[in-house]
């Protein structure tokens, strides 16, 4: 079932309602991350959280559309093979895709999904034409949704696919479903350069970030930040203190 018209609005605020605090957030965050990439070398990114409903699919759609704006080339990779979202929020169809790719039916550029799609879509081209940046965003959606997500990641064939699509795109952005109650999240985390954590202040413990980190930590993959969720505007510097280099606040 593809998003109505109404739930893409409430989706995408950076292509939708621009001038909004929302999309505003998401330019302070590309702005944030333009400064940590220079520090920090590589174009994969993944996006998980420690528990569900915090928020990742909702961040790593407008961050990639709005590095989009910016002319950046980007892939937005579906890799949240249990319940996938992105594909709905783009009006296109959930296959083929990533699983069908890794069980060998179908080459890299048959499942990589440009404007042309997203035209062919549920999306009208007003809708399209309100912002720049979709003719620079490409969408791999999940494809089949299979038994064994955690498998499908891990394969020799899904780091194939890493690899052919690191060539051809300034930015690759995975969204993953949260770690805590999948493995699926650790078993891609280490394959790229950097994970970004979604976190919704006051929904969870801090603890259970903790946890989320540690887990990172233990497949050696390279921890860059966290996104705060529901930051409120009274949020004094102890608490980012607390968060040390974790950088970024978005905001829903």
């Amino acid at each position: 079932q593809k998003s109505t018209e109404n739930e893409r609005r409430r989706d995408l605020p950076i292509h939708y309602d621009p001038k909004s605090l929302s999309a505003e957030a998401f330019r302070t965050m590309r702005t944030n991350f333009e400064f940590l990439s220079v520090r920090k070398k590589g174009k994969s990114f993944l996006f998980t959280s420690a528990f569900v409903q915090e928020g990742k699919t909702f961040n790593i759609t407008n961050f990639a559309l709005s590095m989009a704006q910016v002319g950046k080339k980007v892939l937005l990779m579906e890799t949240d093979l249990r319940k996938p979202v992105i594909h709905r929020i783009f009006g296109l169809d959930r296959t083929p895709g990533l699983t069908d790719f890794v069980m060998g039916n179908y080459n890299s550029k048959d499942i990589v999904n440009t404007i042309t799609e997203v035209m062919l879509g549920d999306l009208d081209i007003e809708e399209i034409l309100k912002t720049p940046g979709l003719d620079n965003l490409h969408i791999l959606t999940a494809g089949t949704i299979p038994p064994n997500p955690t498998e499908i990641l891990g394969s020799e064939r899904f780091r194939e696919l890493l690899a052919e699509v690191y060539k051809s795109y300034d930015l690759i952005l995975l969204d993953s479903p949260p770690l805590l109650p999948v493995a699926d999240a650790a078993e891609i985390a280490p394959q790229v350069d950097g994970v970004l954590i979604v976190y919704t202040v006051g929904k969870i413990a801090r603890g259970v970030l903790k946890r989320a980190k540690t887990m990172l930590d233990n497949v050696h993959a390279t921890v860059l930040g966290v996104i705060l969720n529901n930051v409120k505007p009274e949020t004094g510097p102890d608490y980012f203190k607390y968060h040390t280099q974790y950088y970024y606040g978005s905001h829903r």
